[in-house]
């Protein structure tokens, strides 16, 4: 797959899901590939060097294919305060990246909020799971063989990252780990358990994994 090309296009339970290749080299990103970002898009883009430009380039082609495919407006995607992806009226977005890899997912808002987060499955990092995990998750992932257990945690921290992304403009504050509980089944799904004190939120998830990473979509609603 070429640089700033498709990878995939598939629609997943909260929206279109689109995932762009990136170089991972941190080069400049090629001028044709500027010119399809729309004269605002291009004016942010000045600012960002190295990484950052490429990884912010590959989620907006992600996020307009998203749109395009679901039928939503072609208008600039610029970021708001908290960084989050200001998604057109009637719409929510959400981006996520890695060094080669950039994903989207759009939806039509209806009242909701959608969240997105890739993550790599290596190198293991069981050590982050007192942190991310709530003491009733981590003594279920405790509980799994040893083989399981890393994806276990894998998969709820990512669940929980998309989670966030998706809350947000609902509380426009930093989430912590702690504040939810993920329940994934063995199908991919999963629900959440919010102990956030300015819920009640309902949410579903869903995990896909594309050739080593794993990417977790969220949608949020108010309770």
């Amino acid at each position: 797959m070429s640089a700033f090309g498709i990878c995939f296009e598939r629609a997943v339970p909260h929206g279109v899901l689109v995932g762009v290749a990136l170089p991972g080299t941190g080069e400049s990103v090629p001028d044709d590939i500027v010119g399809t970002l729309m004269g605002a898009e291009q004016r942010a883009l000045a600012s960002l060097r190295g990484f950052r430009r490429e990884e912010w380039v590959g989620g907006r082609l992600a996020l307009h294919q998203a749109l395009d495919v679901i039928g939503g407006p072609r208008q600039p995607l610029l970021s708001g305060e908290g960084g989050e992806v200001v998604a057109p009226r009637g719409w929510s977005v959400s981006v996520s990246h890695k060094r080669e890899l950039a994903v989207g997912i759009a939806s039509r808002a209806h009242g909701g909020s959608v969240g997105i987060d890739l993550e790599t499955a290596e190198p293991q990092r069981l050590s982050i799971a007192p942190k991310v995990l709530r003491p009733e998750e981590l003594e279920l992932v405790e509980g799994l063989p040893e083989s399981r257990r890393w994806v276990a945690v894998l998969e709820r921290f990512t669940l929980k990252e998309a989670f966030y992304k998706a809350v947000y403009p609902f509380v426009r504050r930093f989430v912590g780990f702690q504040e939810v509980a993920v329940h994934p089944d063995l199908d991919g799904a999963a629900t959440f358990e919010s102990h956030m004190e300015d819920g009640p939120f309902d949410a579903v998830g869903r995990t896909e994994w594309f050739n080593g990473y794993v990417v977790a979509t969220v949608r949020v609603e108010r309770g």
